[in-house]
């Protein structure tokens, strides 16, 4: 088994901290020393305004609008580069991307130095260029310790791109300290420090976030996904619909809501929430997300082949939407609970056939789709003692990992590699590999057994503590955590992938 070394993480625990050291420093000459805000090149300053107001649209969570007003600006100046980026960055259509990306491409020449910059650290992580995305991002967070538009974006990226949660609360920060009522950041500080399970500094941050904007839905939805978080699920429901009070047709607070009643164990509202949700979901890929998470109710309540139907259905509509990475996702899920070994294999190839229709999913998103499949596989075959094809298996993996620096393949590939080696009894050198899946309800159970198995009782019970805390609305939490809840709660010993192999 080859060790593929995980690109992202030794990438930002180097780069990162340089950046935000240097911000704090003296500038280099010729840089953007004294200006608090990157400069912008467009002929037109009605289509300047327009783009402000995009931005600010985005960062509070109205990205139909933000889009559109970018597109106003682009009617008013065809050639304005960061327009395009932007649209590039939230357009949800791969060919609409693509068009963007490759207008914004061919401006390149016609902006300064520091747009030209932006547009790395945009096109590269589209690219999966990790080291090219964070050498971009850094010299412009270098170049404008006091712009908080470049530092709300930096955060954004870290976490939701990264998962580095610490690192993108430091940016945040940063953004808060230039403007401490700059609604972006207090969003994304916020959810920065929950991830990390810091509730208790995620709270204030979101208050202040509401009194800051008294009239807008997200500040409400924000809170209540971490009231949400924190397992306080009555108080997000309460704001969900305060939320909604403002704008009836939110999106993500009807989502939300849903969400929080799935978890509360509501299954039946929460499918009828779910139904309202998809029906004003802004795209067809979060309409087909939002039905997949309608068709995991089942799995809560352990109706199979109820679950069975639901996907299918799900699936359906996800190949009519032509969404074909979420077709996959669809049947690959059926393939994870079955316990018919013969239905699980059809899911699994139905999937992998998914990739290769017709439809919209870029190649990135394919290979990403496709290394979970490899990891579902891999899951499947530890746990029935078939080494040999979870080995073979992962060695497929490790071929798309060491090609790609996508962060969501290389998980795949860790969460696997530490699977097979729990099935090896070899808790040292699983233990380094899910570390890096470690907010996977799979990968923290297997943490679990690793940490007991390898003498590291406090890490064992740290991570215990955390996987029955969680309170993620997806399959993976619904197949582990109320089982593995129950187990605790009753003193017995965790049963995982490794614990299979040991019998």
């Amino acid at each position: 088994m080859k060790n593929h070394l995980h690109v992202h993480r030794w990438v930002l625990l180097a780069l990162l901290p340089a950046a935000i050291t240097a911000a704090a420093a003296a500038q280099t000459p010729g840089t953007g020393a004294g200006s608090d805000r990157m400069l912008i090149t467009t002929s037109s300053p009605e289509a300047r305004a327009l783009f402000e107001q995009g931005i600010v649209a985005w960062e509070n969570l109205h990205i139909p609008q933000a889009l559109q007003c970018w597109q106003d600006a682009i009617k008013k100046d065809p050639n304005f580069l960061l327009a395009h980026l932007y649209i590039s960055e939230r357009i949800p259509d791969p060919d609409q991307q693509a068009a963007e990306r490759k207008k914004a491409l061919a401006l390149m020449d016609s902006v300064t130095p520091d747009e030209r910059l932006m547009a790395e650290w945009i096109l590269d992580e589209s690219r999966d260029d990790t080291i090219g995305t964070l050498a971009a991002m850094n010299e412009l967070l270098v170049r404008y310790p006091r712009d908080k538009h470049l530092y709300w974006f930096a955060a954004l990226t870290m976490g939701a791109n990264y998962h580095q949660w610490e690192r993108a609360a430091e940016l945040a920060e940063q953004a808060v300290r230039v403007d401490p009522d700059f609604a972006g950041a207090l969003n994304n500080l916020g959810y920065d420090y929950a991830f990390q399970g810091k509730f208790d500094q995620a709270f204030p941050v979101m208050r202040h976030y509401i009194e800051v904007l008294p009239t807008e839905p997200n500040p409400q939805d924000s809170y209540a996904e971490i009231l949400r978080m924190a397992g306080r699920f009555d108080e997000a429901v309460e704001h969900y619909h305060a939320s909604l009070k403002l704008e009836p047709n939110f999106g993500e607070s009807l989502l939300g809501l849903a969400d929080t009643y799935a978890l509360m164990g509501r299954e039946d509202d929460a499918r009828a929430q779910y139904e309202v949700a998809i029906q004003h979901a802004y795209t067809r890929a979060y309409a087909v997300q939002w039905k997949l998470k309608w068709a995991a109710t089942y799995l809560r309540e352990k109706r199979f082949s109820d679950a069975d139907a639901a996907f299918q259905s799900a699936a359906k509509m996800a190949h009519e939407s032509s969404v074909g990475g979420l077709e996959a996702e669809a049947y690959r899920t059926m393939a994870l609970y079955q316990t018919d070994e013969a239905a699980a294999a059809r899911w699994l190839q139905k999937a992998k056939e998914s990739l290769d229709h017709p439809h919209d999913t870029s190649q990135t998103a394919r290979q990403q789709q496709l290394a979970l499949i490899y990891r579902t596989s891999i899951y499947r075959a530890v746990q029935r003692g078939r080494m040999l094809e979870a080995e073979k298996t992962l060695e497929q993996l490790s071929k798309i990992a060491s090609a790609s620096h996508n962060p969501g393949i290389d998980v795949a590939f860790h969460a696997s590699a530490g699977t097979v080696l729990m099935a090896k009894r070899k808790w040292l050198e699983a233990i380094p590999h899910l570390e890096e899946d470690a907010n996977d309800p799979y990968s923290m159970e297997l943490l679990v057994n690793a940490y007991q198995k390898a003498g590291l009782p406090a890490k064992a019970e740290r991570t215990a503590k955390e996987l029955a805390a969680l309170n993620a609305p997806s399959v993976e939490q619904a197949l582990v955590v109320p089982e593995f809840r129950a187990k605790r709660n009753q003193k017995q010993p965790v049963n995982s992938a490794s614990s299979a192999a040991d019998k």
